[in-house]
C-alpha cells in the first residue's frame, strides 16, 4: 500500500534549525522528499494479524514534538476514539462474556482516567499507560496498581481491580477461541508462526488486525469521496492524518464514515476528527 506524504517547503528548511537535537533522525526522515515537498511511503503488514508499518521513516515516526510541527496547519487527524478497548468489548460482546467493569470503563472513561490522574498525582500520558497495562497486561493486579490508589481513593482501586481480573479472564477466553481458530486454518505458515504463541498474546494480534481493517476501510471511504487529495495521507495506528481543506464538513464526514464502517464491518466506532 503506498502513499504520499507532503511537508511544507519552509518546514523542511527550518525544521532542522527548530529541533538541532532531533537533527539526525530528521536526515533520516528527509531523504527522498522531492523538490515539491512529497515523499512516498509503502506500508506493509509484519505479518497476518498486524497493522500497516511504514518501510520507511513517516511523520508518524518522528519524535512528538517534531511531528506535532510538521502536521501543524497542515493536517487533520481522524482517528477512532478508544479503538483497543471498543474492539475488546465487542469481541466479548459476540462471544457472550462477562465483561461489565469493561463497558463500564468504555462509557465513563474520562472520569476513570481524571481519578487516576488526580489521585496519583500524574500526567495524562503516564495514566493512559497504566490503563493499558491493565487491558493488555495478563499481570499479578499487584504489579499493576499502585497502593496509593488504595490509600487514598479506595473505590477507584476496588474498581480497577475487577476490571484488571476481568480482562485477565476475557484475555483467555478470547486468546483460545482465535488460537483455535487459526491454529485450523490449512496454511503451514501460519500455523508455524503461531504454533507456541500463547492465547493472551495472540489476542492482541487479532485486535491489530481489526484495527488495520478499520484504518483502511476509513482510507478506501477518504480515497473514494476526494478527501484524500493525489493519494496524500499518514497512517498511524487507528489513526489517518489528511491535508486540510476548505468547506469540509467535520459533522457530516464523521457521521458518513461510522455509517461505512458499520455497514462493511459492523463495528459501531466512535470516531474523532481535528485540525492539527
Amino acid at each position: 500500500m503506498k502513499v504520499k506524504e507532503k511537508l511544507d517547503l519552509n518546514k523542511i528548511k527550518n525544521i532542522k534549525k527548530i529541533f538541532p537535537k532531533h537533527s539526525s533522525i530528521i536526515d533520516d526522515y528527509l531523504v527522498n522528499f522531492n523538490k515539491y515537498g512529497y515523499k512516498e511511503i509503502e506500508y506493509v503488514k509484519c505479518n497476518k494479524y498486524s497493522e500497516y508499518f511504514p518501510t520507511t521513516l513517516s511523520i508518524s515516526r518522528l519524535p512528538r514534538e517534531v511531528k506535532k510541527y510538521c502536521l501543524k496547519d497542515d493536517y487533520i487527524k481522524l482517528d477512532f476514539v478508544n479503538c483497543g478497548i471498543y474492539i475488546l468489548k465487542h469481541l466479548s460482546d459476540e462471544k457472550g462474556t462477562i465483561n461489565d467493569n469493561l463497558n463500564f470503563y468504555y462509557y465513563n472513561r474520562k472520569i476513570i482516567i481524571q481519578g487516576i490522574m488526580n489521585t496519583l498525582d500524574i500526567s495524562y500520558k503516564e495514566t493512559k499507560k497504566i490503563i493499558f497495562n491493565i487491558i493488555v497486561k495478563d499481570d499479578d493486579v499487584n504489579l499493576l496498581l499502585d497502593d496509593k490508589l488504595l490509600q487514598e481513593n479506595q473505590i477507584l482501586y476496588t474498581y480497577l481491580v475487577s476490571l484488571v481480573k476481568e480482562c485477565n479472564t476475557l484475555q483467555k477466553i478470547l486468546g483460545l477461541h482465535y488460537s483455535y481458530n487459526l491454529r485450523n486454518e490449512k496454511n503451514e505458515n501460519v500455523n508455524f508462526y503461531y504454533k507456541d504463541m500463547d492465547s493472551h498474546n495472540l489476542l492482541g494480534f487479532v485486535i491489530q488486525d481489526i484495527t488495520r481493517q478499520l484504518t483502511l476501510q476509513m482510507y478506501e471511504y477518504l480515497q473514494k469521496n476526494n478527501y484524500i487529495k493525489n493519494n496524500i495521507c499518514i497512517l498511524h495506528g487507528d489513526a489517518i492524518f489528511i491535508l486540510k481543506q476548505e468547506n469540509i464538513n467535520y459533522l457530516e464526514l464523521n457521521m458518513n464514515l461510522m455509517n461505512h464502517i458499520k455497514k462493511t464491518l459492523g463495528y459501531s466506532m466512535k470516531l474523532s476528527i481535528e485540525e492539527c
